[in-house]
């Protein structure tokens, strides 16, 4: 086993500003006994090319000797709205050559679920909210077998 650090951790210093993904990369690299790194989807720059950001990610986790342990995407495969679970699974799958870029072959699927306006999670068909989730996490579980991601 090896000692990993999320970028969840840096979260809020990433959200503000107070650091950059390469800044968060080199600390852990450099400051603690970290091995490995886990990337969050959710913490690209939304305004650059994902796969620049993440070849731009892999220089600086080679230049500090950190490897991937898995790339983490987030999701709401629970969306009630057809067309956004759609996009969403769309994005997974197209995420998974960042995997590839980042040099991970293991994902790790962040499920979310969103409530439609109005709702309580007591109106919540919990079966049917699970068969979705499902559905979609199995169609990307079998795209990223394809390209030997687990």
């Amino acid at each position: 086993m090896k000692a990993g650090v999320n970028t969840y951790c840096f979260g809020p210093m990433l959200l503000d500003g107070e650091m950059g993904l390469a800044q968060v990369i080199q600390f852990i690299g450099r400051e603690t006994v970290a091995e490995c790194f886990e990337v969050l989807a959710r913490f690209w720059d939304k305004g650059r090319d994902e796969a620049a950001q993440a070849r731009d990610a892999k220089r600086v986790l080679e230049s500090v000797g950190l490897e991937v342990s898995c790339y983490s995407l987030d999701s709401d495969f629970a969306v009630y709205d057809r067309a956004q679970r759609r996009a969403c699974v769309d994005q997974c799958i197209r995420r998974l050559d960042t995997a590839l870029i980042l040099g991970t072959h293991v994902i790790r699927l962040d499920p979310r679920s969103s409530l439609p306006p109005g709702t309580s999670p007591q109106d919540v068909d919990v079966d049917d909210l699970m068969a979705r989730m499902a559905e979609s996490a199995r169609e990307i579980a079998d795209a990223a077998a394809a390209k030997g991601i687990t």
